[in-house]
């Protein structure tokens, strides 16, 4: 008769704790680190943008940016005669509810401008 040998690993219990820890973990530190901690030491950014409070016309002919808490992001020229213009959304929302949003694609001949150079209508 052959013998029968028992094979044994980690109980399953075991890797559910182990995961659960790791989870746990990571959880705790992104907390810290990124300022969703009281005793985290970071700050989240408001959304600002540069060209807040401008005229239309003022907006496009300068290059402009929006800062929020993934970075900052530059206007573009999409093309030869369009601009994407990045602005801190939605609109509506509190200040720390906000994010910079760059959906926005400019027609710089529409404007008045005749074309898209250097991230500006000009």
């Amino acid at each position: 008769m052959a013998s029968r040998e028992s094979k044994k690993g980690f109980p399953l219990w075991i890797i559910i704790v182990i995961i659960i820890a790791i989870l746990g973990g990571a959880w705790l530190v992104s907390d810290y680190f990124w300022g969703n901690s009281e005793e985290g030491n970071s700050v989240p950014v408001l959304c600002s943008d540069s060209e807040e409070n401008m005229s239309k016309m003022q907006e496009y002919a300068m290059n402009g940016m929006c800062i929020d808490n993934a970075g900052s992001h530059e206007d573009y020229c999409y093309s030869s005669t369009e601009l994407v213009d990045f602005y801190c959304a939605p609109t509506a929302s509190p200040r720390e509810e906000q994010f910079c949003f760059g959906g926005t694609i400019i027609n710089c001949q529409a404007m008045g401008f005749s074309k898209c150079e250097n991230s500006t209508c000009v």
